[in-house]
């Protein structure tokens, strides 16, 4: 038997016995009214990995392995960490999206077009 269907006969023995007995269960609510609130425990959160900002080279990872993996690099991170991603890297974003109502996927779009562009430039060169 586990914890959960030990727990569960006990429960529904107070019940049966409430059900028939009304001062029982009077005590019960009264007993129950009467403990303090206890603060539980809850687990962390996992918080999702992010690399760290500083160490990613947009334009590296695109040279590398393409927009798909800077894309999924550039997911991992929140907004402001991809906005300091584009400034480490000399990239210039659209006024636009400096706000807080940029979205996310508008800061990666516009990231990879700009990422794409300088290296357009650096291949003319």
């Amino acid at each position: 038997m586990t914890a959960q269907e030990a727990l569960r006969a006990i429960f529904e023995v107070v019940v049966a016995k409430a059900e028939k007995d009304h001062a029982f269960a009077r005590e019960m609510i009264e007993a129950i009214s009467n403990i303090p609130m206890v603060e539980v425990e809850r687990p962390a959160k996992a918080k999702a990995k992010k690399s760290k900002p500083a160490e990613m080279n947009p334009i590296q990872i695109l040279r590398e392995s393409g927009d798909v993996a800077l894309r999924s690099e550039l997911d991992r991170q929140d907004k402001a960490s991809i906005v300091m991603i584009a400034n480490i890297a000399g990239i210039t974003l659209p006024t636009t999206l400096k706000g807080k109502k940029a979205t996310k996927e508008a800061l990666i779009q516009a990231v990879i077009e700009a990422t794409k562009f300088r290296l357009a430039e650096r291949a003319a060169a």
